[in-house]
């Protein structure tokens, strides 16, 4: 894993948090439920990640 300078879990916290509201993921199903909701957020992101379990 990279070293990013970061130093302590409290900045690491804040920094994740900024990301997240920076993307508009930081409430919780921010773009609506089910499909139109996937949708919404695809649209919004720009691109789709699938991972397998």
């Amino acid at each position: 894993m990279a070293t990013t300078g970061v130093k302590g879990s409290q900045e690491l916290a804040r920094l994740r948090c900024l990301a997240l509201a920076a993307q508009g993921l930081l409430h919780a199903q921010p773009f609506g439920r089910g499909l139109s909701g996937a949708r919404k957020a695809i649209n919004h992101l720009g691109y789709v990640q699938v991972d397998t379990i």
